[in-house]
């Protein structure tokens, strides 16, 4: 064997069968391809061929060797370019997949799940958009439409209906109110009818009725106006439609007025009816007829509670929590055998009544008509055998908003 090799110093002194190369050549016996490490620590692709014999009958090879990275440069090169184009349409895959995902499944899922949120959260009017989609998506959507459709008629329905059994509880407690008011009427009716008696009496031919007689007339005929003018004004604010209309009122005479709407109905069931204001209450803003509905619910039910039991008792109070500026205080109060714990928890729940003839949705219309009044609240407390007190919260009004709310 001839070795060359650029560092063929190396090799003095060595024998040539030890090289790795050299026991390469003689496995083969023939042409063929070898990796090595050379003596100069570069590996390296050999090719190597067997030539003809000499004639000493010894064999001869030829091994040709050049660095790997000079051998594979190119294939190298395509590998990386091949690698960067695979990656780049990858990329583009992906993005592709994403662009298309995003319009024919994210788009509308999204949309379903915004009219669902949406319907969750109280807007019966949410729809999803997408009920021309014939997808599977296209026809969940579809199917949701229809269902938030459903809910929303039925809303409406409920709406209506329960409009309309408020209109009828209206309508047949002012029903009841204006029997009560009828009868109230009478009595300073006849005072009227008595006193022109007398003073027809009086102004018999040749008579006149004195100062005196004239003035105590004129006294009782004033008396008994005034009397059928609050019975009549309070009747009045309570039928009046319920459209809002804040404005500075008295709680006291509101009070009034809706002990002398009662008066009868508590006299028929022998219950005592009493209003307890201090000189000077400040004023507070509200809807005058929202409140003498609430008032007159408020006392009518506790006469009502007091029916089997002569003798009670229903006071009508307004005052002042905590001193000057602090919240106005307005209480029903009244004697009878209270509320059990289990209903008291029921009271405001719309269509709960312990009444055979009730309806049930009295103090759920008393608490939507308190809650619908600046500042307003209301709360109740209740102890079997002791009675019931219902306490109406509202802000007190300083002269500034007085003069803004007169201006408006």
């Amino acid at each position: 064997m001839s070795p060359y090799h650029p560092q063929g110093d190396a090799w003095v002194g060595r024998q040539v069968a030890d090289a790795p190369l050299a026991k390469v050549m003689l496995e083969k016996r023939g042409e063929g391809t070898a990796t090595g490490v050379g003596l100069d620590g570069v590996p390296r692709l050999y090719g190597l061929t067997r030539l003809s014999a000499t004639p000493d009958a010894s064999e001869v090879y030829l091994a040709v060797g050049i660095p790997r990275s000079v051998a594979l440069a190119g294939s190298n090169r395509a590998l990386v370019r091949n690698l960067v184009l695979l990656g780049l349409v990858a990329v583009g895959a992906l993005v592709a997949a994403r662009v298309v995902a995003e319009r024919l499944v994210l788009r509308r899922t999204e949309a379903l799940t915004a009219a669902t949120k949406r319907l969750a959260g109280g807007d019966l009017g949410a729809r999803t958009g997408l009920a021309g989609d014939d997808s599977e998506l296209g026809h969940l959507a579809r199917s949701f439409d229809e269902m938030a459709e459903a809910v929303e008629q039925r809303a409406a329905e409920r709406a209506r209906a329960a409009a309309e059994l408020v209109r009828s509880e209206r309508m047949a407690a002012l029903g009841r109110l204006a029997a009560g008011v009828a009868h109230e009427l009478r009595n300073p009716l006849s005072v009227i009818a008595g006193r022109i008696e007398i003073l027809k009496h009086q102004m018999a031919p040749g008579q006149a009725p004195t100062f005196a007689v004239l003035t105590r007339s004129l006294a009782q005929f004033e008396e008994a106006a005034e009397r059928m003018r609050r019975i009549m004004e309070g009747l009045s604010t309570y039928s009046k439609p319920a459209k809002p209309d804040p404005t500075p009122l008295d709680l006291g005479e509101l009070l009034r007025a809706t002990s002398e709407v009662l008066a009868y109905e508590a006299r028929k069931h022998q219950v005592s009816i009493s209003v307890q204001v201090p000189p000077m209450l400040p004023q507070v803003v509200g809807d005058r007829s929202a409140l003498m509905q609430v008032f007159v619910n408020l006392a009518t039910n506790a006469v009502q509670a007091m029916v089997e039991t002569a003798g009670g008792q229903v006071t009508l109070k307004a005052y002042e929590s905590d001193g000057s500026g602090s919240p106005i205080v307005a209480e029903v109060t009244d004697t009878g055998p209270g509320i059990a714990p289990d209903a008291l928890a029921q009271i405001w729940v719309p269509f709960y009544t312990t009444k055979a003839e009730g309806t049930g949705i009295g103090l759920s219309i008393v608490r939507s008509l308190v809650e619908q009044q600046p500042g307003a609240a209301i709360t109740v407390e209740s102890r079997q055998g002791a009675g019931t007190t219902f306490r109406l919260t509202m802000s007190a009004i300083g002269a500034d908003v007085l003069a803004r709310s007169s201006a408006s």
